[in-house]
C-alpha cells in the first residue's frame, strides 16, 4: 500500500459524505467534493491535471477550497500552485498501522469519548470543529448531519469534566478503516486527548474486524502517530485557495 492509495481513502470518504448531503461531487478526473460552504475545509479538490478552468470557476463563485495533487501531477504541482496563487499550509502525511488485530487497547479514564448519535451531540461536535478548524459554527453540523444515519462513518466527541474538547471521525471504505477530522481545542492540547481519540477509534476498527487502519496526519501530530506505531508512507503538500482562510 502506497501513500496515494491511502489518500484515495480520504477522497472517497469526502465523496461519501458529499453524496449524502447532495454536494457537487466529481468521481473521475480531478476528484472533488464542493459544498459551496464558506470554508475550505468542506471543499476539497485532488488535481490530476493542471486544471486552471476549475480553479478559476471556484474563484469566480467565491468558493474557498483546499487541494492536493494526485500521483499524476505530484512532481509539477508546486509550480502549478504558484501559478494559481495557492498557499501551501502544511505537508500531510499518509500513515498506516498494519497489525491492528494484535494491538492491545488500554482505555483512557482521563477523557470521556462517545459516539455522536444525535443532533445535540453533533452541535457539540460542531462547536469544537469550528474552533479547531476556524470556520463558522453550524457548517460542520449541516455538512455532517446525514452521517448520523450512515453505518460506515462514525463521529466521536471527547470531553473533560463534561466539557467537549475534541472531535474525530472514523470512516470505512472497502472495509479499510481511516482516521479523519481529529481536533483538540487549543487550551487542552498536549494532555493526551489526541492520543486517546486515535486509540479509541483504532479499537472500534479492530472490533469491526479491520486488520489495518490508516490516517492522514499533519505536521503537529507527526510524533503522536509515530509513537503509536504508525508507519509513515510519505506525504503530499496541502494548498489553500487564499491566505485569508486559516485552518490549522
Amino acid at each position: 500500500m502506497d501513500k496515494h492509495i491511502i489518500f484515495d481513502h480520504l477522497i472517497k470518504t469526502n465523496q461519501q459524505v458529499g453524496c449524502l448531503n447532495n454536494s457537487k461531487v466529481t468521481t473521475g478526473q480531478d476528484t472533488s467534493i464542493i459544498t459551496g460552504y464558506p470554508s475550505p475545509v468542506f471543499n476539497l479538490v485532488r488535481f490530476d491535471t493542471k486544471n486552471h478552468i476549475k480553479i478559476n470557476k471556484l474563484k469566480s463563485e467565491n468558493i474557498p477550497f483546499m487541494c492536493l495533487p494526485s500521483k499524476e501531477i505530484e512532481e509539477d504541482f508546486e509550480i502549478f500552485a504558484q501559478e494559481e496563487g495557492l498557499i501551501k499550509i502544511d505537508f500531510v502525511m499518509a500513515s498506516i498501522f498494519k497489525d491492528l488485530q494484535n494491538w492491545k487497547f488500554v482505555s483512557n479514564t482521563f477523557v470521556e469519548i462517545r459516539c455522536v448519535e444525535n443532533a445535540d451531540d453533533l452541535l457539540a461536535f460542531d462547536k469544537v470543529t469550528s474552533a479547531v478548524f476556524s470556520h463558522q459554527e453550524k457548517l460542520a453540523f449541516n455538512f455532517l448531519n446525514p452521517v448520523l444515519k450512515h453505518s460506515k462513518i462514525r463521529l466521536f466527541l471527547a470531553s473533560l469534566n463534561e466539557q467537549p474538547v475534541g472531535c474525530a471521525m472514523l470512516s470505512l471504505v472497502n472495509n479499510q478503516a481511516g482516521l479523519y477530522w481529529i481536533g483538540v481545542l487549543a487550551d487542552f492540547r498536549k494532555q493526551g486527548i489526541g492520543r486517546a481519540l486515535v486509540e479509541y477509534r483504532m479499537n472500534i476498527a479492530k472490533e469491526l474486524g479491520c486488520k489495518t487502519v490508516i490516517a492522514q496526519n499533519m505536521t503537529p501530530s507527526l510524533n503522536l502517530y509515530k509513537n503509536l506505531g504508525f508507519e509513515q508512507m510519505g506525504g503530499l503538500p496541502l494548498y489553500l485557495c487564499d491566505k485569508q482562510f486559516f485552518i490549522f
